[in-house]
């Protein structure tokens, strides 16, 4: 199996990006913005541990981020602009400060 450290997808048509981008753990950037896709933060991206970029801007995006995101370790850059619903817990903060 190829091993895959960047997916650039430009409005692409994934309408439910759980199942197969969590196969994908040596990705080190992720670009899904403009998708649109209208639902809570797919938990699954927390998986993929190696991410140092995670690009999902502009997905209107709902809910709470989940703590696991801050557990991300090796992420440097978190684009979350334009999910006007999603919203950051001061829990989530606290658990990014202690890992740093």
């Amino acid at each position: 199996m190829a091993t895959y450290r960047a997916l650039l997808s430009l409005k692409s048509s994934l309408d439910d990006p759980d199942s197969r981008l969590s196969a994908l753990s040596a990705l080190r950037l992720l670009n899904l913005s403009n998708n649109v896709f209208n639902r809570t933060f797919p938990p699954e991206l927390s998986n993929l541990t190696n991410l140092r970029v995670l690009d999902l801007y502009n997905n209107n995006l709902t809910g709470v981020l989940p703590v696991s995101v801050a557990h991300m370790t090796n992420l440097r850059h978190l684009h979350l602009c334009g999910n006007f619903s999603l919203y950051i817990t001061v829990f989530f903060l606290l658990q990014c400060f202690a890992r740093s």
